[in-house]
């Protein structure tokens, strides 16, 4: 799941070390199901570049910006839900800043309403630098326990809140990296501990 205001097209870019280590998974990126009109402004040019060959057009998970945000938490659910009937069933779930936000809150989602699901539930989640800005219901009533690993950036301006999403897992995987809000690029440590996490869930 991409982060506020880019598109699949922009994560895909910027999972290309992560593809790169690990070619026997099969990465697929959506986009958001709110459009919006945004320049994204990244230190990167080559993101600029890219949103400007596919056109400004971006996306939202969420309308940050409405009075009652949180009410579009479970019209983004069912959206997901919809995909993954259409183009699934996934392994695991992987989404970054907002997208990573998104990630956390459809694992409690399966696992809180997972009588009522009619989809098979991925098995993992993979949230990096999410700000967690989760519904008061998820805050309060549940321990999600999906396994998760968790990408946390030592100068993130957001640190406290994705460190704060993974303690609303059980035995969550911590990797702190050294960057900012950004997807890091992976030491050789942290690829190991990627490969081993997915070592038991994917059969190949």
């Amino acid at each position: 799941f991409h982060w506020f205001g880019t598109k699949n097209d922009i994560l895909d870019y910027q999972l290309r070390q992560i593809k790169k280590f690990f070619k026997n998974v099969q990465f697929v990126t959506i986009n958001a199901p709110y459009s919006i009109d945004r320049s994204v402004m990244n230190n990167d040019p080559s993101l600029t570049d890219l949103l400007n060959k596919t056109g400004n057009k971006c996306f939202t998970w969420l309308r940050v910006m409405h009075e009652n945000m949180y009410t579009y938490f479970d019209q983004t659910m069912k959206y997901i839900e919809e995909v993954i009937r259409k183009e699934g069933p996934f392994d695991g779930l992987l989404g970054f800043s907002q997208g990573g936000t998104i990630a956390c809150y459809f694992a409690y989602y399966c696992e809180f309403f997972k009588e009522k699901i009619t989809f098979q539930i991925p098995k993992f989640v993979i949230p990096i630098c999410s700000p967690g800005f989760f519904p008061p219901q998820m805050k309060k009533k549940y321990t999600i326990e999906m396994p998760s690993v968790h990408f946390i950036g030592e100068n993130d301006f957001l640190f406290e809140r994705p460190l704060y999403g993974s303690t609303l897992f059980v035995d969550p995987i911590l990797i702190f990296h050294k960057e900012g809000h950004k997807i890091p690029k992976l030491t050789e440590h942290e690829i190991i501990i990627l490969k081993t996490f997915f070592a038991k869930f994917l059969k190949n």
